[in-house]
């Protein structure tokens, strides 16, 4: 079996396990979780998209509370939140899949696909499926040596949850253009630090 045909099998194996994961959590937790971004989605049905992409929830940075308010006005449906998350899910797998040529790109990829903790956090609405993905799309950036992207994904992870922001910064690090690389991240995360 050649490995392009290993890799359609583990994202066909992952996109089956994911849609039966957002079918089952299709429950009131849904709308519970939900419930923990309702000033986002009031601001931004209000047209204030600025507080919106400011607004902690809690501890959480403000870009998975905007995204499930931008979902919201599409279809206030939790099945589009549900299918969002999985879809992130999946661009995790996807993108520690496209890390490397060889063998540990592949294992890797079936470990997240199958992974049960991967699979719980797979449809759930909150930025947990985001994070995930966010991180694996860094690694991926690192692993093709791309500063830029990098960068871009750690405003994005830190955005999403201070912990993304944190990982990412770390595997910067390691990177030839770390210091171009964590001042993009400084600069593109400095809106948030007010609403800390």
């Amino acid at each position: 079996m050649t490995r392009t045909h290993k890799a359609a099998l583990i994202l066909c194996s992952a996109l089956l396990l994911r849609a039966l994961r957002v079918a089952c959590r299709w429950d009131e937790w849904a709308l519970h979780y939900a419930g923990y971004y309702q000033d986002s989605v009031r601001q931004l049905s209000q047209g204030h998209v600025l507080e919106a992409l400011t607004q902690w929830v809690g501890l959480h940075p403000p870009l998975y509370g905007f995204v499930h308010a931008l979902l919201n006005q599409v279809l206030p449906a939790p099945i589009l939140w549900l299918a969002f998350s999985g879809l992130c899910s999946m661009v995790a797998v996807l993108a520690v899949l496209r890390s490397g040529t060889g063998n540990t790109s592949l294992l890797a990829a079936l470990l997240i696909a199958t992974d049960p903790v991967q699979l719980h956090y797979a449809a759930e609405v909150n930025n947990y499926p985001m994070l995930v993905a966010v991180c694996a799309v860094a690694w991926w950036a690192h692993s093709q040596d791309r500063w830029i992207a990098l960068g871009v994904a750690g405003v994005i992870g830190a955005a999403t949850h201070v912990l993304g922001g944190v990982v990412i910064g770390l595997l910067a690090l390691r990177m030839q253009h770390r210091w171009r690389c964590l001042l993009l991240m400084a600069v593109g995360v400095s809106p948030l630090l007010p609403g800390v």
